[in-house]
């Protein structure tokens, strides 16, 4: 297997491909959004802490489902057959729960860093935890990079659990400055519909409450699915011979 090197440019590729993609089924991205996030609050509800336990180990099973759902649209689009949602579920379960076995492992191992550099994500003090944000991000990076495309290695390529979080974190450091652009694409777009919630508390507190609520709503409803395509162009592009372009 062999990560494809891509040019900076391609992470607002990635978000405008995802953008199109999600235009092509609305319905269907928004509906697997939403279900990621009630997995992920319903998981959070849950007693002593099991739910903080559940979700890293079911997650990749999540977002190999999300993947398969963006697959299917790419290859059909609204018109075509529903897209199987357990493809490389139903035969690679048990590889899958080890994966996520291992990202709760990398998880824990990021709050024990945290701890042991003395540092309480939890604090008051808005200078420790500016300072407890930015540990957290930068010890929770490799990880997140590491389990970016693993699911789908595992899951589609058939690949041992370690070996997927290894091609996974190889091919996002080979393809760093795309995915540095696309997180500031989404990060100025996330910021942009802040901003104007926050200007709309400053013109009308009520009319500012009603604009926080729409923004929040379009965030689950636009954005996320978006961020979820775009993870799932970002595979393609890198680990299939197509490269995606914004007339996709």
């Amino acid at each position: 297997m062999q990560a494809r090197r891509l040019p900076a440019r391609q992470g607002i590729v990635w978000v405008v491909a995802g953008y199109r993609l999600f235009r092509a089924n609305p319905p269907l991205l928004t509906l697997l959004a939403f279900l990621y996030l009630m997995a992920f609050t319903v998981m959070l509800l849950l007693p002593a802490g099991v739910g903080g336990v559940l979700f890293p180990v079911l997650q990749p099973m999540l977002v190999l489902a999300i993947a398969n759902g963006c697959r299917g649209i790419a290859a059909t689009g609204r018109r075509g057959p529903p897209p199987d949602l357990l493809a490389g579920i139903r035969t690679r379960r048990r590889e899958l729960l080890k994966l996520g076995a291992l990202q709760l492992a990398g998880s824990l191992l990021v709050m024990l860093l945290m701890f042991a550099f003395g540092i309480k994500p939890d604090t008051e003090k808005p200078d420790q935890l500016l300072s407890a944000l930015a540990l957290a991000a930068a010890l929770s990076l490799p990880l997140l990079l590491a389990f970016w495309f693993a699911p789908l290695l595992t899951g589609w390529h058939e690949l041992p659990p370690l070996k997927s979080v290894f091609f996974s974190l190889v091919a996002c450091l080979r393809n760093w400055r795309a995915f540095v652009v696309y997180a500031f694409a989404l990060a100025a777009i996330t910021l942009l519909a802040t901003t104007l919630a926050v200007f709309a508390v400053q013109i009308s507190e009520n009319f500012g409450q009603i604009v926080a609520k729409v923004v929040e709503v379009l965030m689950i409803i636009f954005l996320l699915p978006i961020f979820l395509a775009g993870s799932y162009i970002s595979y393609r592009d890198i680990f299939t011979t197509a490269v995606a372009s914004t007339n996709d």
